[in-house]
C-alpha cells in the first residue's frame, strides 16, 4: 500500500507534467497566430510570409524532392547573389519580366554568353 506522500507526490508530477503540456500548446497557438498575422496577400495577388512570396508547385517537375501540391516560401536572389547558384538548384521566375506568372524549375545547365549567365 502506498503512503499517503506517495500519492500526494505523484499527483504533483502530474499536475506539473500537465501544467507542462499546457504551457507548450499556447506557446505554438500563439506562434501560429503570429505566423497568420505575419502573411498577407501581397499588392502582386500572391500570398507571402514575413515578405517571403508562398508558391504551390503544380507539377510532378520536382518530384522527390518536392511533392505535388507542397507549398513552398521563396528567398529571392539579388545581384552577385545569382552567381551562387548550382545546377541542381529550385528557382522561380517570371515567365516574363513584369508579368505575375512564377515559374519554378530546377537549374539544369548555367550558360555564360557574353558575360550573362542564363
Amino acid at each position: 500500500m502506498r503512503s499517503r506522500r506517495g500519492r500526494i507526490g505523484g499527483r504533483r508530477l502530474r499536475n506539473l507534467a500537465t501544467t507542462a503540456v499546457m504551457v507548450l500548446a499556447v506557446l505554438v497557438a500563439a506562434a501560429a497566430v503570429l505566423l497568420a498575422a505575419a502573411s498577407h496577400l501581397s499588392s502582386r495577388g500572391q500570398y507571402s510570409v514575413m515578405g517571403h512570396p508562398v508558391l504551390t508547385v503544380l507539377s510532378g517537375s520536382m518530384t522527390p524532392a518536392i511533392p505535388t501540391g507542397a507549398l513552398v516560401v521563396d528567398d529571392p536572389v539579388r545581384g552577385t547573389a545569382a552567381t551562387r547558384l548550382h545546377v541542381g538548384d529550385v528557382i522561380s521566375f517570371h515567365s516574363v519580366p513584369g508579368s505575375p506568372t512564377v515559374i519554378t524549375h530546377r537549374i539544369s545547365g548555367i550558360t555564360t554568353v557574353g558575360g550573362q549567365m542564363s
